[in-house]
């Protein structure tokens, strides 16, 4: 599979890793493990390298595992799995620094992350608008056409507003390395919203200072964190605001969709019970057709 002591290890193992742990979540550990293993094992340091969340793999392997995979669960793995594990595992990868960022921060130094698990590729990402970019994933030369890194990098673009508790981007590909393109070119589209922690932080931060000033006393410490926390709960609330409108929205859709397909179901059954009567219709006159030629 190209593993040997000149293989370039570009691809963390927590990709594996993760690749293994969604699928045993949705097809069962014992098939989940046997068909990672199967992939791994002919590679260089095997099944143990492999599930070290420490080490690094060569791109073959990460391509070996996502084949296998998609076998059992389809072309749309891949994303599925950045889509799951992103925010399900944000405590225990780059991506907990999003507990003090925004969407755009993160987007903005998206790179940074990037550089945690693959050292193959490199993004560039350019605001275009506050919940808008325009990102490019730019390939190291030696690097064979990939559409796995390509699938990775639109999971990931796609599932970053799901560590804000946000309805994840829509990603539009623009080129892809893999169809003769210099790089794969993406345009994402999230909900943008105001940092009001952030807000909150720096106007408690003011109150302290001016108090401080005014009447000294260590009490005024705790300002910043009222801010800061105010700022989170106005955060909260917009945002499950702005669920529940989603979910009224959704809901209103599955009524219509509901409604929709009792009325079809409805005209079907009318059809039927129409086509049954003429078909009796039908063979009540040959009947009455053979008697008569009988007679």
């Amino acid at each position: 599979m190209g593993d040997g002591p000149t293989a370039r290890y570009d691809v963390s193992s927590r990709i594996l890793i993760a690749m293994r742990d969604y699928a045993a979540m949705k097809l069962g550990a014992p098939i989940a493990h046997a068909t990672f293993e199967v992939a791994v094992r002919d590679t260089d340091g095997g099944v143990a390298r492999a599930t070290d969340p420490r080490a690094w793999v060569a791109l073959e392997v990460l391509e070996s595992v996502a084949a296998g995979f998609e076998d059992l669960l389809g072309p749309t793995f891949v994303v599925d799995m950045a889509t799951w594990v992103i925010p399900a595992r944000r405590d225990l990868s780059a991506m907990s620094l999003s507990a003090l960022t925004t969407p755009r921060v993160f987007y903005d130094h998206i790179d940074r992350a990037r550089g945690f698990f693959a050292r193959h590729v490199h993004f560039a990402a350019r605001r275009e608008t506050p919940g808008r970019y325009a990102v490019d994933l730019h390939y190291r030369e030696d690097i064979p056409k990939s559409r796995v890194t390509c699938l990775v990098a639109k999971g990931v673009l796609h599932s970053v507003p799901l560590l804000f508790d946000l309805p994840p981007a829509t990603v539009t590909e623009r080129a892809c390395r893999n169809d003769g393109a210099d790089r794969c070119s993406y345009t994402v589209e999230f909900r943008a919203e105001m940092p009001t922690p952030l807000y909150g932080l720096g106007l408690g931060t003011l109150i302290a200072t001016c108090g401080a000033v005014l009447a000294p006393t260590f009490a005024w410490a705790v300002a910043p964190v009222v801010g800061w926390l105010v700022g989170r709960e106005i955060r909260h609330a917009r945002r499950a605001s702005f669920m529940a409108r989603i979910t009224e929205e959704q809901r209103r859709v599955l009524t219509e969709n509901e409604a929709d397909f009792q009325r079809r179901f409805d005209e079907i059954t009318a059809l039927n019970a129409l086509l049954e009567q003429h078909t009796r219709t039908l063979e009540a006159a040959r009947h009455v057709d053979g008697q008569q030629k009988t007679g």
